[in-house]
């Protein structure tokens, strides 16, 4: 996966941040209302969304090669 970098200001050096390079178009999908109610109250939802969609790209993926 991609890293963002920044630069060292003492070195003048880049190095990961630890953050990943997120794509320049947004993904957007249609959810039942309860399940975009209960999404929409959430404090961090960008960061939920990104980390259970992320976790089942991976698992997908994994089945494939296994399969």
């Amino acid at each position: 996966m991609n890293e963002k970098y920044k630069q060292d200001r003492k070195t003048g050096k880049f190095v990961p941040t630890g953050e990943p390079v997120m794509a320049q178009k947004p993904v957007g999908v249609r959810l039942p209302i309860e399940i975009d109610a209960a999404i929409r109250n959430m404090p961090d939802r960008a960061e939920f969304l990104r980390e259970v969609i992320t976790k089942a790209v991976l698992e997908r993926e994994q089945q494939r090669e296994s399969a």
